[in-house]
């Protein structure tokens, strides 16, 4: 249980950049599913599922500790998302 704020903020830092490729990850997936590229497409997802299962097997498994990681994990979805406009 850690509850060091060093650690926690590391590893909110990560969460953070796991979201945002795991989402810019999701785009590119979803336009090689629209262009018929449906090899290229299993190889993202599944890349995507693994990044997003690490993710939110650490948020869950410390968010007794520190809620902030949750914060950093829906910050990391929404800039994901920003930056696809």
């Amino acid at each position: 249980m850690p509850t060091d704020y060093a650690y926690i903020i590391k590893t909110g830092l990560l969460i953070f950049f796991a979201r945002i490729c795991d989402v810019s990850i999701g785009t590119l997936r979803t336009i090689a599913t629209v262009n018929g590229r449906t090899r290229i497409a299993f190889i993202l997802g599944f890349i995507e599922l693994n990044i997003w299962v690490t993710v939110i097997a650490a948020v869950i498994k410390n968010i007794h500790s520190s809620y902030i990681l949750g914060f950093f994990y829906a910050l990391g979805f929404a800039t994901g998302r920003r930056w696809k406009d």
